[in-house]
């Protein structure tokens, strides 16, 4: 063996990139996981929550339907979003007023509302409140927008070259001595979620549908740190079970043992939103990638196809810098902040399985990245035709 294969077998055994594995499987072994898959399906639709199969690669595990909607739940749903988008904006015009007062005729008065305001974000509140979670609220805004979520499953080559598909979580909750091989996944993820859009509705959606799909994961939402400096919005937030997007609120949450849930795209991506083209902001956000590396922690490719179809804006990016906040305007249905009534479907990938490294080098986040916008357009590709968008190509900037 020259110098040169030498070197590149080195370079390949310090990969951080797990090489996915073909696993050998035979007739009785694929017709007991068959038979596992099924009374799986028995036990989720005992549940409430439809959890059926869609074709053999991948599996429908929770669908909402706008058709099915009951007036009262439209009702509740038109009256939930508006409260969701506006309660920023009141906050602000609020506290813009009782500023103008201070400042034209020194009201001590409103001074004191500020405070009080300002003091809301201090107080400890539950995170995640599992009351809140429940209410029936999020049902009627899944309705509105006939939420679903899809999970690919895992590809597998039997030793005679039949190709078949498993799922590739499982409860958390199940012994692993009752848990099959492929399903024992008793472990963290972290779920790189896109794109952001104009309002992440269905990141939020998401957050109170976890239970349902994976009863037992503790999985954390990661969300701009701003947003628990703001008013009652701290609270909205903790109760949904997010935390800061910082990169040592990141690493506690694994620390603890939880997984993760981020719109790496940010606001950034915000402004990246076009209702006809479908763009995200990741050619520069290698952070949560080396977090991945260093955790040795997988990652999950999330879409949320349908999230840049909701309204209509014009940004502001240079204020928004700097004030390091979105600033912009948005409209939907009826040229209001309730959403336009769109389909929102969350497809979410296969894990890609990393090496633990504890230090990284530059080489080795930019393989990981690489591999990872692979994977991402991959996701996209495969699932983009059967929501009428084959012509339309995911630009990664």
């Amino acid at each position: 063996m020259d110098k040169g294969e030498g070197a590149g077998s080195q370079e390949r055994e310090k990969s951080p990139i797990k090489k996915r594995s073909e696993p050998k499987v035979n007739v009785k072994e694929q017709i007991k996981i068959e038979t596992k898959e099924k009374e799986e399906e028995k036990r989720q639709e005992e549940s409430g929550v439809v959890f059926r199969k869609f074709d053999e690669e991948k599996r429908l595990v929770l669908e909402y339907s706008a058709e099915k909607q009951t007036r009262w739940s439209f009702i509740q749903a038109i009256f939930g979003f508006g409260f969701l988008t506006t309660l920023f904006y009141v906050l602000f015009l609020i506290l813009l007023y009782c500023l103008y007062q201070l400042i034209w005729n020194g009201s001590l008065y409103h001074i004191a509302v500020v405070l009080i305001l300002l003091s809301t974000s201090l107080y400890p509140s539950q995170s995640p409140w599992q009351g809140f979670i429940d209410l029936p609220i999020w049902q009627s805004l899944c309705e509105y927008m006939s939420f679903k979520i899809t999970i690919e499953k895992k590809k597998k080559i039997a030793a005679d070259g039949t190709v078949s598909y498993v799922d590739w979580y499982r409860d958390p909750t199940v012994s692993n001595a009752e848990a099959d091989n492929e399903k024992d996944y008793n472990k963290q993820f972290i779920f790189v979620e896109f794109p952001h859009g104009v309002i992440p509705f269905g990141f939020v959606l998401s957050t109170t549908a976890v239970q349902k799909i994976w009863p037992g994961l503790k999985l954390e939402g990661a969300i701009a740190s701003a947003l628990f400096k703001l008013p009652l919005v701290s609270h909205l937030c903790h109760w949904l079970g997010t935390r800061s997007a910082s990169s040592h609120t990141i690493y506690d949450t694994l620390n603890r043992g939880h997984s993760v849930g981020i719109l790496a795209g940010g606001v950034a991506e915000l402004f990246l939103t076009n209702r006809e083209q479908e763009k995200v902001y990741f050619k520069k956000r290698k952070g949560i990638i080396k977090i991945a590396i260093s955790k040795g922690v997988p990652l999950v490719p999330v879409y949320y196809f349908g999230q840049t179809q909701l309204y209509d804006f014009i940004g502001f990016p240079v204020l928004s810098r700097k004030l390091r906040g979105a600033m912009c305007f948005f409209y939907g249905r009826w040229f209001s902040p309730v959403p336009i009534q769109h389909p929102v479907t969350m497809v979410v990938g296969v894990p890609m399985e990393l090496k633990q490294i504890l230090d990284p080098t530059p080489e080795q986040i930019d393989e990981v990245h690489g591999e990872f916008i692979k994977r991402l357009k991959q996701l996209f590709d495969e699932h983009k035709t059967q929501f009428g968008w084959a012509d339309k190509q995911l630009e990664i900037v």
